[in-house]
């Protein structure tokens, strides 16, 4: 998804650190930090919502991986949303 010309992202250590030592629960309140390259505005206009397609680089994803140890391969189970009281 990069455009031509374009230098590829490079991410400090630093960043990926920090994210992997993030709360293993995120919330609105508490949500999960990234870097985003694509940010679309998937909705027309007059539409009652606002919808969006976010794109986080494959090679961004790669190196968090390498990085945090996690493997790519293991699923996480959905967390069951609670009806609102």
């Amino acid at each position: 998804m990069r455009s031509p010309g374009r230098a590829p992202i490079r991410v400090e250590r630093a960043f990926w650190k920090k994210i992997a030592e993030a709360p293993a629960s995120y919330t609105t309140a508490s949500p999960f930090a990234t870097l985003l390259i694509g940010n679309r505005l998937l909705s027309l206009p007059g539409s009652g919502k606002e919808v969006r397609q976010f794109a986080n680089s494959p090679a961004l994803v790669t190196e968090w991986l390498a990085l945090t140890g996690l493997d790519p391969d293991t699923r996480r189970p959905r967390r069951q949303r609670t009806p609102p009281s």
